[in-house]
């Protein structure tokens, strides 16, 4: 699990190199290939590992440092899909309509990744403070909670990731329901009305149409 920022990186790269066509063709040979080197890199760290061949302190830097070599790449081809996204909107590009297309569904999932990193960056430096507390006997009457504390930091990122992925979906965002749900925090405001959201609705339709010429294209393509 340490290197699947890694895996997630290098598969949305290559996604944005091969933009025109990477719905296209199917490609077997990324995801077998990305599948052997992410087990075998997991298989030779967890038996030096487990030997004691390699100290600790290295063992830290070969597990941290592909995932900071995913973070410089998923930047790259964040900036790279934003410049294609933009080069299209200011003047008529030489993109085609299905690099056009695979270039927002990565800035899409760009944007989730960056939720999720926000979400699980929280959970860790949470943990790192209460390991902290509990390591310097801070609040000994609370040595309860702050273990407690531990142990849902170990067994419970889900509740906090799976919320930030199901965020990330435009659909699920716009449901009306959060719309309450923020306009009933909102303290000081007696009188509040339930205002559609044009914009998204517009934004939506947008989306959805232009999802609709490309597929029409891409079936016209292929026959």
């Amino acid at each position: 699990m340490s290197n699947v920022l890694c895996v997630i990186a290098v598969e949305r790269s290559l996604a944005s190199y091969f933009l025109n066509d990477y719905e296209k063709k199917s490609r077997f040979w990324i995801p077998i290939t990305i599948v052997l080197v992410d087990q075998s890199f997991n298989f030779i760290v967890s038996y030096f590992f487990y030997l004691n061949y390699v100290p600790f302190f290295y063992m830290i830097i070969i597990t941290g440092t592909p995932n900071v070599m995913a973070i410089c790449l998923m930047i790259h081809s964040q900036n790279y899909n934003r410049k294609v996204t933009k080069t299209h909107e200011k003047y008529t590009s030489n993109y085609s309509l299905a690099a056009r297309f695979q270039a927002k569904e990565n800035l899409k999932c760009f944007r989730m990744i960056k939720k999720i990193l926000i979400a699980a960056f929280s959970i860790v430096v949470f943990g790192f403070f209460v390991a902290i507390a509990l390591f310097l006997n801070i609040f000994p009457q609370m040595d309860t909670l702050w273990n407690l504390c531990l142990l849902a930091v170990m067994s419970l990122p889900p509740l906090v990731i799976c919320p930030a992925i199901i965020y990330s979906v435009d659909s699920f965002r716009n449901y009306p329901f959060l719309d309450c749900f923020f306009i009933k925090l909102k303290v000081g405001k007696r009188k509040v009305t339930n205002v559609p959201r044009k914009r998204s609705s517009t934004r939506s339709e947008d989306i959805q149409r232009e999802t609709e010429t490309y597929f029409n294209q891409l079936a016209a393509s292929w026959t």
